[in-house]
């Protein structure tokens, strides 16, 4: 797999109340949710971790090019 994208912890707050989840499935719909529910403030902190590897791809095609025609 050339890429990946995930999400690795998340910290969702209210600023009104003493609500918190750490919760990273839906991190944005719950704090919404809690927000819209109570009319309150909610703030959160989402860590993801993404790279990308396309060294079997450069591979590949530095043996295609070196492959005589």
């Amino acid at each position: 797999m050339p890429y990946y994208y995930s999400p690795i912890a998340v910290l969702i707050w209210c600023e009104d109340c003493n609500w918190k989840s750490e919760s990273y499935k839906n991190a944005l719909a719950i704090a919404k949710i809690h927000a819209k529910k109570h009319g309150h403030k909610v703030s959160g902190e989402l860590t993801i971790a993404f790279g990308y590897n396309f060294h079997q791809k450069a591979e590949e095609e530095k043996e295609e090019r070196a492959r005589p025609s």
